[in-house]
């Protein structure tokens, strides 16, 4: 089970879902939370329950599409003390790295980055866990909202921005674009919107530099409070790169690398990890179960070579540990997956209204 799994996240964008729903009832089926708790309550909710919630509504709305009309409502909205920054930042680029700093206490099985190349910003968002089939609706949704603020601050001028999408498309490619007024590129290597650089700059018509001061601190606040989930998130995401070679020479990475790459004592890094109730040992094996998933759902690579990339002494070491986290062995996986890329039902264009 992974620690990201047991932390906490608001349950605003549930209560939303439940307020939209003509029977709430089945949105929390399995999740073990209650309708009067999502409706009646400000309690967080962990993200196994939220996610529980989640992979109800799409049949809940009665459409693979439906988190399209979510990102359209929550847009620059909903967000906690995000909302009030975003909306009176000074500029467009201090809106986009507020949201990215502060995002992940509200989706914790989200990791972002940002970058620029070329004169193009790119904003990059990843699963750090295996999201299942909602994978491509949690990924899509973040990154819609992200690219309305944009067009809302470019006062609707959008010609420039891409939102990269790794998935294939849900409806109709062109739908995405009336829909949301960019352009989209599906199957890329990245889940991402870019922009050119130069519209960081782009002055806030709303910026109100009392009400940007006192959210951008709330926001911290808030962060604070949730300083074990900080750690847990950075640790988890600094582990799916060290995997994927973006740093370090030995995999996994041990504790000193990865305290030497957060520029902390190792005796901070554990002190950080215990409150938060997680060793580096639990975060390391999480992300080997994910990083392990992902290459046999590629059907790439032979189980030894995937052995050897996770860090394991041997194959079947590395055998002994899929069955622990999976209760079956690569083998069977890698030819599952297969199956369900050569039988994968043909995605219909669904109505085009949101």
């Amino acid at each position: 089970m992974s620690a990201i799994e047991d932390l906490l996240m608001p349950s605003a964008y549930l209560r939303l879902m439940a307020l939209a729903a003509h029977n709430p009832q089945k949105l929390v089926e399995g999740s073990g939370l209650s309708v009067a708790q999502l409706l009646e309550s400000d309690a967080p909710v962990t993200v196994r329950q939220a996610l529980a919630c989640m992979r109800n509504e799409p049949a809940l709305m009665g459409r693979a599409d439906a988190h399209h009309r979510w990102a359209a409502a929550f847009a620059e909205h909903f967000h906690g003390p995000l909302t009030a920054a975003w909306l009176t930042a000074p500029t467009l680029g201090a809106g986009v790295d507020i949201f990215v700093r502060f995002i992940p206490d509200r989706a914790p099985y989200l990791a972002w980055r940002v970058g620029s190349a070329d004169r193009m910003f790119r904003v990059e968002v990843r699963a750090l866990i295996d999201l299942q089939e909602i994978s491509a609706m949690l990924i899509e949704v973040p990154l819609l909202v992200l690219s309305r603020y944009v067009r809302t601050m470019r006062a609707g001028v959008t010609h420039g921005m891409t939102v990269e999408l790794s998935h294939p498309p849900i409806v109709a490619r062109e739908i995405y674009r009336e829909r949301f007024q960019c352009e989209f590129r599906f199957k890329a290597l990245r889940n991402a919107v870019v922009f050119p650089s130069a519209w960081r700059e782009t002055p806030n018509p709303g910026h109100d530099p009392v009400i940007w001061k006192v959210a951008a601190r709330r926001c911290e606040e808030t962060s604070l409070i949730a300083g074990g989930l900080a750690i847990i998130t950075v640790v988890t995401r600094e582990l799916h790169d060290a995997f994927g070679r973006a740093w370090g020479s030995r995999t996994p990475p041990t504790v000193e690398d990865m305290a030497r790459r957060l520029n902390v004592s190792v005796r901070t890094l554990h002190r950080r990890l215990r409150a938060a109730q997680v060793s580096y040992q639990q975060l390391v094996d999480d992300v080997r179960q994910e990083q392990a998933r992902q290459l046999l759902a590629s059907g790439q690579h032979r189980v030894e070579h995937i052995a050897t990339e996770l860090g394991y002494e041997s194959a079947a070491s590395f055998v002994r540990a899929y069955k622990r986290w999976y209760g079956t062995t690569p083998g069977v996986a890698q030819r599952r997956a297969r199956f369900d890329t050569l039988n994968r039902p043909v995605l219909h264009e669904a109505p085009q209204d949101i």
